[in-house]
């Protein structure tokens, strides 16, 4: 699947209760941590195998190859995950 301008697949990733930079992430946060899949060719910021922070309600959600996965913009990135 490739994504067109600045659109971004994602696949949803149980979050970790305590991330490496002392984030406490719960169930109950509004946000979800996302494995980055693929990228538009206007993304910038974010790369393939980046782990996003995205809103829980953000983006669509699509079903390829048996995969649930989710096509947000660049803007819905909240943060990126660094280790």
């Amino acid at each position: 699947m490739k994504p067109l301008h600045n659109r971004i697949v994602v696949k949803r990733q149980e979050a970790e209760t305590k991330t490496d930079f002392g984030l406490i992430l719960t169930k109950t946060d509004p946000v979800d941590q996302c494995l980055v899949i693929a990228i538009g060719d206007d993304v910038k910021e974010v790369k393939v195998g980046d782990i996003a922070i995205v809103g829980r309600s953000t983006g669509q959600s699509v079903k390829h190859e048996d995969q649930n996965l989710i096509v947000i913009t660049e803007d819905d990135v909240l943060a990126i995950i660094e280790e």
